[in-house]
């Protein structure tokens, strides 16, 4: 008997439209949280890879270094490259960037896929000046083209061979290509020219990018001592300070943001338990007179709410999934929008599911909504059975 009335009071409890409304607002608040984690870790995740790639590696030795045979089971590629800091000159105004001096090899099959190049004609009649590779963000300021010369003033970096201190100097160029990272930020300061080229003009300019095999990339303090080098060594993350610690802050932002709508939610989720209950107080006046205890009440409303809250949650997620998986056209259209919002942002990247800070948040929302639906709940114990007689 007592089995019978647990089922029919299940049944009536699950089959309630408040239960319903619940379950399609988890299901549309976890769809936007699960894109918005996957969106933000995949962002943050592609801006590091472009300045590990294209800018600096994941180690910069600064002078020419050369791995042992110790170190190499922990490198990928050694680039050695000259760079320093020049003023660009056009007709329509002026950009300071950093102009890295490279040899051919350094443009390798993943830094081009990150580039996109388009490259000048090499039979151009302007092939005997140094050539220069702009980015897009940079030409689009000084409104130049493929082809068009440009005034480099060479700013002092250090001393010459004979130890003389080098001075301001103009140097005539021409723009040999026009690259393009997706990353506004590093596309606007970031200059590439010929290796010899650079080294006549900052001599004192050589730094050694390592870029790490992948298994070592979180471990590069470890790595870097393994270098075993006289040379000053630093990691991306120390070079570029000011832009990783803006991804963790915004990571933990971002976090805060999403719990305190778990909680919006957790409190939503103890008003439906409310409303279950004073939607049903005759219902469970009725197996109180047959025997169920206001324990088993509390359970069953638990947990249909429970229950309710866990799918909708798999439901959101998996939807989540999908769409983040399938958004990357409307990226693409973004990416390719003349509004200005955009250009801030790198929208060219590959999708990472952070698995780990999922699993945090969506564990979050079980807790607390549990707690917040138990703590609701309380009060379906104290329904008398006269209520019985008095709800028609």
């Amino acid at each position: 008997m007592k089995e019978a009335v647990k089922f029919w009071i299940k049944v009536k409890i699950l089959r309630t439209r408040y239960l319903h409304r619940c379950f399609i607002l988890i299901a549309a608040i976890t769809i936007p949280l699960t894109m918005a984690l996957i969106f933000t870790e995949s962002m943050m995740s592609g801006i590091a890879e472009k300045f590990i790639t294209v800018s600096d590696g994941h180690l910069q030795v600064n002078g020419k270094f050369s791995a042992d045979d110790e170190t190499e089971k922990y490198i990928s590629r050694t680039d050695v490259v000259c760079s320093g800091p020049v003023l660009l000159y056009s007709k329509s105004g002026t950009a300071s960037l950093l102009l890295k001096g490279v040899n051919p090899e350094y443009f390798t099959s993943d830094r081009l896929k990150h580039l996109r190049l388009n490259v000048l004609d090499s039979n151009d009649s302007s092939s005997e000046l140094p050539h220069i590779i702009i980015s897009s963000v940079t030409a689009k300021k000084l409104s130049l083209l493929q082809g068009d010369r440009v005034a480099l003033l060479v700013m002092p970096n250090g001393t010459d061979s004979n130890k003389n201190k080098t001075v301001m100097r103009p140097v005539l160029c021409v723009v040999s290509a026009i690259y393009s990272t997706g990353y506004n930020q590093l596309d606007e300061t970031l200059a590439f020219t010929d290796f010899d080229f650079s080294c006549g003009i900052f001599p004192a300019g050589y730094t050694t990018e390592i870029i790490v095999k992948a298994k070592y990339t979180s471990a590069l303090n470890e790595v870097r001592w393994i270098l075993n080098t006289d040379l000053p060594v630093s990691t991306w993350k120390s070079k570029h300070v000011s832009i990783y610690e803006n991804f963790e802050v915004s990571r933990q932002i971002i976090l805060l943001v999403l719990f305190l709508v778990i909680v919006i939610e957790a409190f939503y989720c103890s008003s439906v338990s409310s409303e279950l209950v004073n939607d049903s107080m005759r219902q469970i006046s009725i197996v109180k007179m047959l025997g169920l205890s206001p324990s088993d009440v509390r359970l069953w409303a638990f947990f249909s709410v429970e229950t309710t809250v866990l799918f909708a949650s798999l439901s959101g997620l998996a939807l989540g999934l999908i769409l983040s998986f399938n958004i990357k056209n409307i990226l693409n259209m973004l990416s390719e929008s003349v509004i200005e919002t955009f250009s801030s942002y790198l929208l060219d990247f590959s999708v990472i599911v952070p698995y780990g800070r999922i699993f945090i948040v969506m564990s979050a929302m079980i807790i607390i909504s549990s707690f917040f639906v138990f703590i609701s709940l309380r009060r379906s114990g104290r329904i008398p059975i006269l209520q019985l007689f008095t709800e028609t």
